[in-house]
């Protein structure tokens, strides 16, 4: 059995009477499992999620990231299968939430010397303190956007200004005349073709291409090293889009986040496409720390262990960075490396 039904905010306790998309799990478009989170639903007390009551795809999204809707409003629609229509009337309603609520939404500020009796408090959902902690971003730093509390989109738009306010802060004299370093690599890329070809046949929705797994690597990179990734992806000389921390998550956020349009904002690396350029590099400007051009995948010979020339695919990456920057110097070599190996990338 299968059809096509709307994903309603659900219900989360009898006082509920509106909830926030915090955020889309799934791209449009994508496939899902049974028990797949599929969104993150938040409130005032607590983070929710979603998950699919049985296997689908996620066809239509109606309530993007960060907007708050009443109770029962159609927030996007699901094509499922093997699912009672009734157990998805069922699902929109949740009477005892099994998600923990986070400590109180309250932080007692620093007392003012004016007034000592004087204290003000910082509201904010549960979801919006976690990816603040995860962040290190303290949430007298991030502004609520409805005036009420602070949410994830808030924090998430914290961690983008406090990139751009490190990137233009005043530097050392030095810097004036900052360095570049440029590095250049061939990748083998047979057995990332060969991943693609194998996603593209299971998920036709999906779309990977190989600029995708570069943002990929790029961001498992750069958590490893205890960075926030905050990474955008610029084709055919347009405007970027700009792939915030949360969204490079998967492959298939990352593809979500490219189609959810061009946005503006610092970001720590600049992932460009050359079109068909093999050897290209640009040098890093105001927005961003560092920038990876990817050239086009080409086949040439290359000698094997004894000699013999092999048809062999290969993707020329160029990596520019300021040498007055926080990216650690072996950030490169390590995107190579995984997108050399992409079953251990997707795999992390």
């Amino acid at each position: 059995m299968q059809f096509v039904a709307d994903l309603l905010m659900p219900k989360l306790g009898l006082t509920m009477t509106e909830g926030t998309v915090a955020q889309w799990a799934v791209a449009l478009g994508a496939t899902f499992g049974a028990d797949d989170l599929v969104a993150v639903i938040e409130t005032d007390k607590i983070a929710y999620e979603v998950k699919a009551p049985g296997p689908g795809r996620l066809t239509k999204v109606l309530v993007p990231n960060g907007m708050t809707v009443p109770v029962g409003t159609p927030i996007a629609q699901w094509e499922l299968k093997d699912v009672q229509p009734r157990d998805v009337a069922l699902a929109a309603t949740v009477a005892e939430p099994a998600t923990v609520p986070a400590p109180p939404n309250h932080t007692a500020s620093p007392v003012s010397a004016s007034d000592d009796s004087q204290r003000s408090r910082i509201i904010a959902t549960p979801y919006a303190r976690r990816l603040a902690r995860n962040a290190g971003i303290e949430l007298t730093d991030v502004t609520a956007s409805n005036s009420r509390r602070i949410r994830a989109i808030d924090v998430e738009r914290a961690v983008v200004r406090r990139a751009a306010a490190t990137a233009s802060a005043p530097q050392p004299e030095r810097a004036a005349a900052a360095e570049f370093i440029l590095l250049g690599a061939d990748i083998g890329s047979d057995r990332l073709l060969t991943v693609i070809a194998d996603l593209t046949a299971a998920r036709p929705d999906l779309q990977p291409d190989p600029l995708h797994f570069v943002v990929l690597a790029a961001a498992r990179a750069m958590t490893a090293q205890g960075m926030a990734p905050l990474i955008g992806l610029q084709r055919n000389a347009s405007a970027p889009h700009l792939i915030a921390t949360e969204a490079c998550r998967s492959l298939s956020t990352i593809i979500a986040a490219e189609r959810s349009g061009v946005s503006d904002g610092f970001m720590t690396l600049l992932i460009i496409d050359h079109a068909g350029a093999t050897r290209i590099a640009r040098t890093p400007s105001h927005v961003c720390c560092a920038t990876l051009g990817v050239g086009a995948i080409k086949r040439l010979f290359r000698p094997d262990v004894g000699g013999a020339p092999v048809l062999r695919a290969e993707m020329h990456l160029s990596f520019v960075r300021r040498d007055d920057t926080a990216l650690p110097r072996d950030l490169f070599d390590r995107i190579c490396h995984l997108l050399e190996n992409p079953f251990v990338l997707l795999a992390m």
